[in-house]
């Protein structure tokens, strides 16, 4: 006669996977071009500049990325 600890885990390792298939799953990434389209007002107005710079600045930022950022060659 099984234990429910015994069942538990059937149901659980039958149910679940390594998730390796999600993980290794390729998509098609596009780039987004809306910008491109914008003015320099609109292009602002999109992004938030504005509000993005004033959170910068009253948070004493130095840096809005945890690592650096290198242009690739």
């Amino acid at each position: 006669m099984p234990n429910k600890v015994s069942e538990m885990t059937e149901a659980t390792t039958s149910f679940t996977d390594s998730g390796e298939a999600v993980i290794s799953q390729k998509i098609e990434v596009l780039p987004d071009l809306s910008a491109s389209s914008l003015a320099a007002d609109e292009f602002a107005e999109y992004y938030d500049i504005e509000r993005t710079v004033d959170e910068i600045v009253k948070g004493g930022y130095k840096s809005v990325c945890p690592i650096p950022f290198r242009r690739p060659r």
